[in-house]
């Protein structure tokens, strides 16, 4: 088989979507006969909310400082050759399709999923370049996540534990942080986020104590607000600037953290760092509109909508929400969040073979209307309510879609 274009390959990928009992053992099987070989630090990043943010910083200090940084991200939000990249530019297109090209048979006889594809080309094309670094965000989990197929990294990072994928990952929060803690290697440090429960602590130094594993934690720090986006961050000697939601400093410090624990392979200069304004991902608590405030969210847990309860405060105006989320979700946990922002949600649907429709909400109609034309909902609001937030939340998917139509 052989692709000539982007479209081709984007429509194969498509095909190979999940499988619905994932297992890792067909990749297993491919890489044992093409093993992966690296020769610069690696960073891994697991984590149920914050590893891409997590991620967005180191990648921020380390190109401050002037070094090559590779990038392993995930999901893509429009086109999966963002999902693989160098100093935040994508693999060039063409050089994504020779990759492939190369692998494509295999791939196709070893029933690869799509994010295994996508994973293989992303080390093939690193192991081609010089990088001084390497950020590798975890797709799902940790112990049989695509990107674990490395032998070795420099530092294993856990961002923070939730239940989620309760279907792959385990039904405790024990299950899930011990499944997390599948990145971590032998002799290597591993950082763990302040949000991380003492119950899930408890069974990463489980894993932790078998590989001779250190741990690593966020020291004291201090955080002040100027405004609801604006914030000043102090920790390890330096005060920085940061520009997004107040729930984003944890992330921050986990990435500030892990440059101190590298800055004998991955020298930084902190004095020169804390001239620097660190800005937020989109989709965190991102502004589109001033009048009226139309503010996008991709909080998609519980704790993340927690978060972002006690960032959207700081503004002081009453809220409105358009909520949708994916099938996978803990849909009244996350309903009860977000009614501590504000009653007035109204439940909506995307374009996503896994997006909740309104049958999934059949429970929650009688509390919440729903509309399947969220475009209209969102004129209405921004209608009746000029003064005051319009909220796009609940799955960072529908904020992407709800993006392209406006």
């Amino acid at each position: 088989m052989h692709i000539n274009s982007y479209l081709e390959l984007e429509n194969i990928l498509k095909e190979h979507d999940h499988r619905e009992l994932y297992d890792n053992e067909n990749l297993l099987r491919y890489v044992k006969k093409h093993p992966i070989h690296l020769n610069f630090p690696i960073i891994h990043i697991t984590g149920t909310n914050g590893k891409g943010s997590t991620l967005h910083y180191l990648e921020m200090i380390y190109e401050k400082m002037g070094y090559v940084v590779g990038s392993y991200v995930s999901p893509s939000h429009y086109r999966y050759l963002e999902m693989i990249r160098v100093n935040e530019k994508s693999i060039d297109e063409d050089i994504f399709i020779k990759l492939f090209n190369e692998r494509i048979d295999e791939f196709i006889q070893y029933e690869l999923t799509a994010f295994e594809m996508i994973t293989l080309v992303m080390f093939a094309y690193f192991a081609s370049i010089k990088l001084d670094v390497l950020l590798l965000e975890v797709g799902m989990g940790g112990e049989i996540d695509a990107t674990n197929i490395i032998d070795t990294n420099e530092l294993a990072i856990i961002t923070s534990v939730s239940l989620e994928h309760t279907s792959y990952l385990g039904k405790t929060i024990s299950e899930i942080a011990y499944n997390k803690a599948g990145i971590l290697k032998d002799n290597k440090p591993y950082l763990i986020g302040e949000e991380v429960s003492e119950e899930a602590r408890d069974a990463i130094r489980i894993r932790a104590k078998k590989l001779d594993a250190e741990e690593y934690n966020i020291s004291s720090y201090k955080q002040s607000d100027e405004d609801a986006t604006h914030h000043s961050l102090s920790y390890g000697g330096h005060t920085y600037k940061y520009l997004g939601p107040k729930y984003g400093y944890h992330n921050l410090l986990i990435a500030l953290e892990a440059s101190h624990i590298l800055n004998h392979i991955l020298p930084v200069d902190f004095d020169e760092l804390s001239a620097f304004t660190f800005k937020a991902l989109d989709r965190r608590m991102e502004v589109l509109n001033k009048s009226p405030l139309i503010i996008f969210d991709g909080a998609h847990t519980p704790e993340a909508v927690a978060s972002l309860n006690e960032s959207i405060a700081l503004f002081d105006k009453p809220v409105h929400i358009i909520f949708a989320c994916l099938e996978d979700k803990n849909l009244p946990l996350l309903l009860e969040e977000f009614e501590k922002i504000s009653h007035d949600i109204v439940l909506t649907t995307f374009n996503n073979k896994r997006a909740r429709g309104e049958f999934d909400y059949f429970l929650y109609l009688e509390d919440f209307p729903f509309s399947e034309d969220y475009c209209s909902v969102l004129h209405r609001f921004k209608e009746n309510y000029p003064d005051d937030i319009i909220l796009i939340s609940g799955s960072i998917a529908f904020i992407d879609e709800v993006r392209t139509k406006l």
